[in-house]
């Protein structure tokens, strides 16, 4: 069959023998691998993916996967298709994969992959918020939502998650206003969302609840503090009750109880200004498809 070829090439004139020159060329590139395409939904770290192409073999073993400077695992291998197991270190970004044949040593073009990577938000990690907008018995409703800010960044691994200044949803578990709770106003709110600076995500937030009921005293009214939820939210006091005033006596790690002085009256309101610590008390993760900026040092 070569022979022909030749000689057809030889009658073909001067571009036949330029062709005869690069036969040796085409000969030596046979039993390289070709990516024609990747069938995955998502390329995540440790995900199996399958890869459509040429030349890949009939033998796992004799094929090599590189994706950037980390080897993958070839678990099944068709002369047209084959199926890998992506490494699990991988981190959000594009990595070039190349498939290298260990019998002909022929690699490969690399190919181009968009990691993607899960990024995880662990039970228990603090949220320290300040109100934006005030809430209280008088105003507020059940399932309404205000908002507040993050008053220290989030980190999870190093990475930083969310910056100081980031928005927050809150939203009102309960709103009683005096004299249906045995005269005594109530309100408590949970943290819904996190939306993080210079992004467009939003994260779906559970965690514990801040509550407050009115406690009648003759010589003053006073709030009743509890973390409902035994995740150990920082909580305190709001000294005077005016704009900017601080919450910020500890609860420990189960439901806690403090009292905090408020305007003389017998509504319940949160100022905007407040502090408080929350404890999330469901993982939250979303998926990245670039690298989360380096928390700076004590961030």
């Amino acid at each position: 069959m070569v022979t022909q070829l030749v000689k057809s090439l030889l009658a073909a004139g001067r571009y036949g023998l330029l062709m005869i020159v690069l036969l040796p060329v085409v000969a030596c590139r046979q039993g390289q691998p070709r990516i024609e395409q990747v069938h995955s939904d998502k390329i995540l770290p440790g995900a199996v993916i399958t890869l459509a192409g040429d030349e890949f073999g009939e033998d796992p073993s004799r094929i090599e996967a590189k994706v950037g400077d980390q080897a993958g695992r070839v678990r099944q291998v068709a002369s047209t298709s084959l199926e890998l197991e992506l490494p699990r270190g991988l981190h959000a970004g594009r990595h070039e994969l190349v498939l290298t044949n260990l019998e002909t040593g022929e690699s490969s073009d690399p190919y181009q992959l968009n990691i993607l990577e899960v990024v995880r938000i662990p039970p228990g990690t603090r949220l320290v918020v300040q109100t934006v907008e005030s809430i209280g018995s008088d105003r507020s409703r059940t399932g309404d939502t205000f908002l507040l800010t993050l008053d220290r960044p989030v980190v999870v691994r190093g990475m930083l998650v969310a910056d100081r200044g980031s928005r927050v949803v809150g939203r009102v578990t309960n709103a009683v206003p005096p004299g249906r709770v045995k005269g005594r106003a109530e309100i408590a709110f949970t943290l819904a969302e996190l939306l993080p600076l210079n992004t467009d995500r939003t994260l779906a937030l559970e965690t514990n609840t801040f509550s407050s009921r009115a406690h009648d005293t003759h010589r003053r009214d006073a709030l009743t503090i509890g973390a409902t939820t035994g995740i150990g939210a920082l909580i305190g006091a709001i000294a005077g009750g005016g704009k900017g005033a601080a919450i910020g006596a500890a609860s420990g790690a189960a439901a806690g109880t403090g009292t905090v002085l408020v305007t003389r009256g017998d509504q319940v309101t949160i100022p905007s200004g407040a502090s408080f610590t929350f404890g999330i008390a469901r993982e939250v993760s979303f998926e990245i498809e670039q690298p989360l900026p380096t928390a700076p040092p004590g961030g």
